[in-house]
Order: C-alpha cells, then structure tokens, then sequence
C-alpha cells in the first residue's frame, strides 16, 4: 500500500512528513512526497528526506490586485494536468493533504481520478491552524477523514518530532533558541541583530534565520543558520532554556511537546490572523508568553524573566502534548484496509 504526502510552501507545510514518514515506514506503508517545485521545498527536502518526491510548478490566485493573477489559472489548470501523470506514475491508494496551493492540482486531478476510475484513491486532509482556512474547508468537503491540531472531540497535533542530533552549545550561558520558520522572521533577525551586544551578556543563542536572511553578526555567542535540519533543530530545542518563536502550530507543539518557555511573536500579517489565534489559545492556558510586535515591552527584560519563571515552568509539565503521527497513520491504514 502506498500514501502519498502532499504539501507545500513553507516548512510547516513539509517538515510534519518527516514524523509521517518514520510512523509509516515502521508500519511497512510506501511514501512518496508532493512538494512544490521552489527553492525552499527542494531545500528542506535535501535536508530531510530520503524517499521518493515529485516537484509540482503551479501558482494561486492572490487575494489582492496582481498582474499574476491573470496567468494563474492557466499555470493551475497546467499543474493539474501534471497531477494527474503524478497519479499514474504512483498509484497511491491514499492521499494526505497538508497545506499549500501545491496541493490544489492534486486534490482536483483526485476528485477527476475517483469519479472516472473504479479503483478509489482515499483523501485525508490535515489542519494545523485554530482558523480553517479556504482550501482545508474544500478538502473537508471530500476528504475520507480530517484531522485538526485543535480539534473540539479529537485533536490531532502534528508537528516534525524528528530524532535529535545534539547542538554544540560552547558555553554554560543560558541557552537561547530564535526560530522564526522555514521562510525567517525579519522582525526576529533584526531583534537579534540591533540587541545582540545585551542578549549576549544573559543568553548563547542559536538563530535559525531563514534562507538568505543572514544577520550582521560574528559574535562567538551567536550561532546562526538559514536552515536546520529537523534532527539539529530538535537537538537545539531540547537542550535550550528559553524560545523566541513566530506562532506558526508546527512550531507551538514541538516547543511545547519539549515543555519550553518561550515568548511566541505572532506574524500580524498571517492570513485570518491564525498566528495570533493559535498563541492567545495558548497564552490563555498559561503555557507561553505572547509578545504582540506592536508590544511596547523591552523584549529582551521578557526573555531574560521567562527564563526564571518558575510558574511557567510547572505549568509546561502539564501540557501533555504528543505527536498524533502514529495515530493518523493507524487510521489511515485501517481505511485504506476496509476497502
């Protein structure tokens, strides 16, 4: 039996395959990936993954005035068109979809697919974010299962929980992890870089900035990478006191599933506002520090004080967050086997 993972755009999108993966291959299923054809996909798959992968080149339709909206539709209808030789190529019996305009073309050549041949390919779909977005609420109109990270009855929280490769930390300083996502966070980076001479007095730091977003920065004390891997990126989680992290749900699950403090920094830009909705969610159950960017607080003071908060610290011990992969790949099997 072969599942075939589709997903797209940004690490959130990609990086939860690698726990699918490891979950489906103890369970004897094939994986073979859909990414979209960009440099970051290639990127964060070169890094992470060893099975098989298409590369799909398709757009979407802005939700703004853009002179590439007019050719969107025709680079779409082309990408499903090349979906449906993806189709052939594989044989999947099952889909699962995890975000992205990649997995469009897909889930249209699907519905093509199922309504034409007899043989039914099973459609699973996966929302990360407390807001559905437009795209999740057309796969839950013809997916076999959805599964949600908030849930109201079953939640179902997927993030990369990949195997750890210890980070070369050189100091006894505390220990800090800025991590602003697969694609940065320039308001991160340039809190980095404008205050490094302070941060560097209180914490050793490991900054993940995003692919060409490099700081200015030779300070001993300052690791930085446009990429991790997600077995180095665990290892610099597990062993840092205190995360400075954009409020994307992969990213709030893992740092909590590792019961960190962090201070989360919603991207005020995120469509529906689904950053800020997943970390007051949180927020509001004790378990991290918001930090609004128009907050007129001194970030590095809240960084400093979470790090010696101690009613935070017994707070994470409750949490109880575990990566649903083994479940969602239970289920999976047991439909694809009930045919």
């Amino acid at each position: 039996m072969k599942l075939l993972l589709v997903g797209g755009g940004t690490g959130g999108h990609i990086l939860p395959f690698v726990s699918l993966v490891n979950e489906a291959q103890k369970q004897g299923l094939k994986i073979e990936l859909v990414l979209a054809d960009a440099t970051l996909d290639r990127a964060i798959y070169e890094e992470n993954f060893s099975v098989p992968a298409y590369f799909l080149r398709t757009d979407k339709i802005r939700r703004y005035l853009d002179i590439k909206n007019f050719l969107a539709p025709f680079k779409i209808l082309k990408a499903v068109f090349q979906a449906q030789t993806i189709l052939k190529k594989s044989k999947p019996n099952a889909i699962f979809f995890k975000g992205g305009f990649v997995c469009f073309p897909l889930l249209i050549a699907t519905i093509w697919h199922n309504i034409w041949q007899k043989k039914k390919i099973k459609i699973y779909s996966h929302e990360s974010d407390i807001s559905v977005g437009v795209l999740s609420k057309l796969y839950a109109k013809y997916a076999d299962f959805v599964f949600e990270s908030f849930g109201k009855k079953t939640s179902f929280p997927l993030f990369f929980s990949a195997q750890s490769q210890p980070f070369s930390w050189q100091t006894k300083q505390k220990k800090l992890l800025v991590f602003g996502g697969s694609q940065g966070a320039q308001f991160l980076n340039e809190f980095v870089q404008r205050n490094q001479k302070i941060l560097t007095d209180y914490f050793e730091i490991c900054l993940v900035t995003g692919r060409g977003k490099s700081i200015q920065s030779k300070h001993k004390n300052i690791h930085q990478f446009e990429l991790l891997p997600a077995e180095k990126l665990k290892g610099a989680l597990e062993t840092a006191d205190v995360v400075l992290s954009r409020a994307g749900a992969n990213s709030l699950f893992e740092i909590l599933s590792n019961q960190k403090k962090s201070v989360i920094v919603p991207l005020p830009s995120a469509a529906r506002n689904h950053q800020f909705l997943n970390a007051q969610y949180f927020a509001q159950k004790g378990l991290i520090e918001l930090y609004e960017q128009a907050d007129t607080r001194n970030l590095t003071d809240l960084l400093v004080n979470t790090t010696q908060n101690k009613s935070l610290e017994e707070m994470l011990k409750t949490a109880n967050i575990a990566n649903a992969a083994p479940q969602i790949i239970k289920i999976i099997l047991k439909s694809i086997s009930a045919r």
